[in-house]
């Protein structure tokens, strides 16, 4: 694209489902599957029209080590499938600090992937994402109780000649179950393709269903 691209504005639709897995105390393991359905496009909100149709599903796994109190290292592999049925492959590598404040927690999260094609050129990220957990009653979040929870995710990708800057905002409003499972729906918005034309906006309304084995 050339700096004269216009923006191109996007809805739709990313149900999550992620299982959490404890060894011990130290290790666990996370496996999330999340397909994109895209519902509409447009140059602008105001224009949007019907475009609904799979876009991709993300297959990640993530395994992590708890390093000091509650902070980790983890290493993981990502595979895509696009809708023309080709897969891309990421691997990940990241650190994560939490930090509780009383009737909330800051979680800071460091990672770095590098994506792979067949036939296509690799692609490389740095991504720094801060998200915090904000109990809606007492202290903590307790069962049978909703909480807010806010993310914000900046990333700079490299990828030959198309580097690119992506900022990420998603406010999330969650339910906690008795039996520890949990219910998240929000808005992820994503705005990119800053440096080689002009901005591209995503609105993804994210449904997610947590669950600790």
């Amino acid at each position: 694209m050339n700096a004269q691209s216009q923006s191109v504005t996007n809805v739709g639709v990313i149900p999550k489902l992620n299982i959490k897995k404890k060894f011990e105390t130290l290790w666990s393991i996370n496996l999330e599957i999340a397909p994109r359905i895209e519902l509409l496009e447009g140059g602008t909100l105001s224009t949007l029209e019907n475009s609904t149709f799979y876009t991709l599903t993300d297959i990640t796994t993530v395994v992590s080590r708890t390093v000091g109190v509650s902070n980790s290292v983890g290493m993981g592999y990502l595979t895509r499938i696009e809708e023309d049925q080709s897969t891309a492959h990421r691997f990940i590598q990241q650190y994560v600090l939490i930090d509780y404040k009383g009737t909330y927690r800051i979680a800071h999260r460091f990672r770095t992937d590098q994506t792979f094609r067949k036939g296509g050129v690799p692609t490389f990220r740095a991504r720094y994402r801060i998200s915090s957990d904000i109990a809606l009653r007492g202290q903590t979040v307790d069962p049978n109780e909703f909480y807010f929870k806010i993310s914000n995710e900046y990333l700079g990708i490299l990828r030959d000649q198309a580097n690119d800057i992506e900022i990420r905002l998603t406010p999330t409003l969650g339910y906690n179950f008795k039996n520890k499972n949990k219910v998240e729906v929000g808005l992820d918005y994503r705005i990119d393709s800053f440096i080689n034309s002009n901005p591209d906006h995503r609105y993804w309304i994210q449904v997610g269903y947590y669950f600790p084995l």
